[in-house]
């Protein structure tokens, strides 16, 4: 530096410094930018999927027990499953997918009773769990072993691979029926006669 002043290469490296200063703020912006609208995405995506698991732990939380073949019947497939509730009403939950989005509603008795957005989720759809594994319908398919399975799950998938990824598990209620005599030795519930 001169008595002057700045020479006009030090005033010119100092504004290049200058520049690259702004420009790396400008980017670290847009970057920060891109990461909140991305944070926010997952963060309705969540609530969405929360708010599923929320409906499907209320509709099944307290149904069944179900098994093969009892009287208390549950009927389920890839898009929708049902079973008797209430002195010969339906309850169950249907995935109804549109262009923009699938949701899941819940019907209680025979009547719409919530309908829970799961977003842009694309090829949902519901698996059962038993001992045996997972079952893309209910009443699954029999392996010989000549036992009644008992339902414990009811999990929503997302994608067409086997078994996709899980967006939501609902507990079947596995009580025996206030009706059972439980059989210690076959493990099974025989229907109480009067």
């Amino acid at each position: 530096m001169s008595q002057d002043g700045y020479t006009l290469a030090e005033t010119m490296a100092a504004l290049v410094m200058i520049g690259l200063a702004i420009g790396g703020l400008g980017q670290a912006t847009f970057l920060i930018g891109r990461l909140n609208r991305a944070t926010g995405a997952q963060v309705a995506a969540d609530h969405h999927l929360g708010a599923a698991q929320r409906t499907l732990d209320d509709l099944l939380g307290k149904a069944g027990p179900f098994r093969v073949g009892d009287s208390q019947a549950f009927n389920g497939r890839a898009q929708s499953f049902d079973f008797s509730c209430d002195a010969d009403r339906i309850c169950g939950a249907e995935l109804v997918t549109s262009e923009a989005q699938t949701t899941l509603v819940v019907r209680r008795r025979g009547r719409a009773t919530a309908a829970r957005s799961l977003g842009r989720v694309r090829n949902a759809r519901f698996l059962y769990g038993d001992t045996r594994g997972l079952h893309g319908a209910w009443p699954a398919e029999s392996d010989g072993s000549g036992g009644k399975p008992l339902l414990s799950t009811v999990v929503l998938v997302e994608g067409r691979d086997d078994p996709g990824r899980p967006l939501a598990v609902a507990a079947v209620w596995a009580q025996q029926a206030a009706t059972c005599q439980f059989d210690s030795i076959s493990g099974e519930c025989r229907e109480a006669t009067p």
